[in-house]
């Protein structure tokens, strides 16, 4: 593209004074009670960044990283003690590699905690260049370090990424067809794929339950409404069928800007694609089949998502912003269910900025950040959480240690989870079902991803209002299949505080029936 430029609820444990076990988990649907706002609004931050906020990213201990635009500044937002990122403190982390401040890039937080961005249509400033320089921050070492671009790319540019079900890194060249994937040990790259039927530029991604990729071509004029999915496991693409109205903005004489907006898979099955036309059209996993959607509501004219955010909400619905045309101002922000549009609240600045200045995150706690250019506001959602969308807890966490690195045996777990200790600075494995969720979280056209598809461990006191976030790593399934069983680590910090606690893990800010943990 070329433009211009939580607390959460003290959830009730009833436990056995002989045995410990748990009563049966809490209902899902009960919600942090830091969704304080008001429904369909969104509140600005009390402590308001101290730059101008580019794409986020969630990381593995809970704190969201956020770039200064176009920089090589990142800083770190830290919840409050009782877990409102509303409430948060911000933190300077070490600046990139010198001269590497891209804007429009792939991103995304790998199996081991690290971070890692590539390319750039932009850097540090002036006209587009398509970059094929990266960097990977490793929260250990507080540390950046640059990344060689496979073998042979003269661009990277505005890619598409995303961590495959499996963990591995895939990466796409902007403006060919060319993939890779990166070995995250050797930080080695192997090029991959075959049969795309266009390039891969501006094209969005979405990971299916069925761990394939889905993708709408935005480069191929003579099938206007093709959409084609790769297979991971040969990496070879095929026709996904026409999505019936044309969803990227591409004229028969491939001119247009190829624009289009998020592709987003819901925890019904579906996934929605907001088009860079107006148009929309939604893909049943399970058929297999599109079927055209009611074209985005026209507000004072025809609204789009020429780039633009979108967000799959814990009660199941879209999130998206979109304005006229064409990279043009005034951005409006509906909740969209496949079927019906609700117009709520704007963030400040939605009338002089356009949808592809605006990137969401879904945090913890089931609210949205959403970050403009300019500032971050937190949205809140509508109330409830989609049936069965979030993780389940099915093993106690057991210590990791070097004579029993792998201590889970699934068939001698009990239905009900005993009450476990924590021991500061020991790592634990725990086992459950859904760990990643049943989405991806947020998702954008191409040039950003904020992906949540991966487990927050989240520790709420029973003693006091305060609640902490453990860092989780090396998740062993990625996937959004329903019912999908894996296994995550997480670190108990060598200061954490002892007592009681309700222990959750939190997908796309959903969260798991809690299990009882005593920390001492």
């Amino acid at each position: 593209m070329v433009k211009l430029k939580f607390c959460a609820v003290l959830l009730a444990l009833v436990f056995s004074a002989c045995v410990g076990d748990l009563a049966p988990p809490a209902d899902i649907s009960e919600r942090p009670t830091a969704l304080v706002g008001t429904p369909k609004t969104w509140r600005p931050l009390t402590n308001p960044a101290p730059f101008s906020a580019n794409a986020p990213v969630l990381a593995n201990d809970g704190t969201v990283l956020v770039q200064a635009i176009e920089s090589s500044q990142w800083w770190r937002l830290t919840p409050s003690a009782t877990g409102s990122y509303v409430d948060g403190t911000w933190t300077q982390l070490p600046s990139g590699p010198s001269g590497y401040g891209p804007l429009y890039f792939a991103a995304a937080i790998l199996p081991d905690g690290r971070f890692i961005v590539e390319g750039g249509e932009y850097n540090v400033s002036g006209p587009a260049v398509r970059t094929t320089r990266g960097a990977i921050y490793s929260p250990t070492k507080d540390s950046w370090t640059s990344v060689t671009p496979p073998a042979g790319w003269a661009t990277i540019g505005d890619a598409s990424s995303m961590v495959l079900a499996d963990g591995r890194f895939l990466l796409s060249d902007c403006c060919t067809d060319m993939l890779a994937i990166l070995d995250p040990v050797s930080m080695t790259w192997t090029q991959v794929g075959s049969d795309k039927q266009d390039s891969n530029n501006e094209e969005s991604w979405a990971l299916l339950p069925d761990d394939t990729i889905l993708t709408i071509d935005a480069n191929n004029p003579g099938k206007p409404t093709e959409s084609e999915i790769l297979d991971p496991s040969t990496m070879r693409w095929t026709s996904g069928g026409s999505t019936i109205v044309t969803i990227s903005d591409t004229n028969p004489d491939n001119s247009g800007s190829h624009e289009q907006g998020p592709l987003m898979l819901l925890p019904s099955g579906v996934v929605l694609a907001i088009g860079g036309t107006g148009n929309t059209a939604s893909y049943d996993t399970s058929t297999k089949t599109w079927k055209a959607g009611p074209n985005v509501p026209s507000v004072g004219g025809a609204l789009t998502s020429a780039d633009g955010a979108g967000a799959v909400l814990p009660n199941g619905k879209a999130l998206i912003a979109v304005s006229p045309g064409v990279f043009q101002q005034g951005t409006h922000f509906f909740e969209f269910d496949g079927t019906t549009y609700v117009e709520v609240g704007a963030m400040a600045n939605s009338a002089t900025t356009s949808s592809y200045q605006y990137t969401f995150l879904v945090l913890p706690t089931g609210e949205i950040m959403g970050t403009d250019q300019f500032e971050i506001e937190i949205y809140t959602p509508s109330a409830g959480v989609y049936p069965n969308s979030g993780p389940a807890v099915t093993s106690a966490p057991r210590p990791v240690t070097a004579d029993d690195p792998d201590p889970i045996e699934p068939e001698k777990e009990s239905k009900a989870l005993a009450l476990t200790t924590l021991h500061p600075g020991q790592t634990y494995k725990v086992t459950g079902t859904q760990l990643a969720g049943l989405t991806q979280g947020a998702y954008y056209g191409d040039d950003a991803q904020a992906f949540t598809n991966y487990p927050m461990v989240r520790v709420t006191y029973q003693n006091s209002p305060n609640v902490k976030y453990f860092v989780s790593h090396h998740l062993s399934s990625y996937s959004v299949r329903p019912g999908t069983v894996a296994t995550t680590l997480f670190d108990v910090p060598a200061d954490a505080a002892p007592g009681l606690a309700s222990l959750q893990l939190v997908a796309n800010g959903v969260a798991s029936p809690p299990v009882l943990v005593n920390i001492k």
